[in-house]
């Protein structure tokens, strides 16, 4: 992840700041990327390959600013989420520990994962938030999580993109968990299922046996 600095007399940028400015650069980018097309055309090569370079550097921005905004906005809208607990972090060892049971007694552990508010984000940073939420609630023995999509209101078009990409994900890995009937329009109510599988079956899944 990218990180911003700004001056003590500059404030800092928000989300909505920097997808501004990932847009700006997004615009750039499809700039030098016609200019280029058209001096290759042109038969001018040494430029077009200059312009693509510079088409190439306007994406990789974009994509940098765009990343920041994403955990700009995600902190905003869960300032107590435990973003340590992640399965790289802790490895197999935590894996083992929460499977025998060790996460729902210890509910610092978990506190924080009863929810993930989604907004602020684009679709696909979304998806990847969700994915990593599910994997950490199955981990520490979280039994129910609402994932907040929002109704889509600020949507350019008002129809709501995230919600039916979380079911769509959802529905498409329904191994471990179900989704609530009766959610709200904005959100999605998840149940994990805990296996209840023996302890050698358990510990040679943890370590890919």
């Amino acid at each position: 992840m990218g990180q911003y600095i700004s001056s003590p007399s500059t404030p800092a940028p928000t989300a909505e700041d920097l997808r501004a400015q990932a847009i700006a650069a997004g615009d750039l980018r499809r700039r030098y990327s016609e200019q280029s097309q058209a001096a290759y055309r042109a038969g001018r090569g040494q430029e077009a390959k200059r312009l693509s370079e510079l088409a190439k550097a306007q994406w990789a921005e974009a994509e940098r600013l765009n990343s920041l905004a994403a955990d700009l906005a995600f902190g905003n809208y869960n300032p107590s989420y435990p973003s340590t607990l992640t399965s790289t972090r802790h490895g197999g060892g935590w894996a083992l520990l929460s499977w025998l049971g060790w996460g729902k007694v210890e509910g610092q552990k978990t506190k924080g994962l009863e929810r993930l508010d989604l907004h602020g984000l684009y679709v696909a940073e979304a998806i990847t938030r969700v994915e990593a939420h599910m994997r950490a609630c199955k981990e520490y023995g979280v039994e129910r999580t609402m994932l907040i999509t929002g109704r889509g209101n600020r949507s350019v078009d008002g129809v709501a993109k995230i919600k039916p990409s979380v079911e769509k994900w959802l529905q498409e890995r329904q191994a471990g968990f179900r989704v609530v009937k009766g959610s709200n329009d904005g959100a999605v109510t998840v149940e994990l299922v805990q296996e209840t599988t023996g302890l050698l079956s358990g510990v040679m899944k943890i370590f890919g046996w």
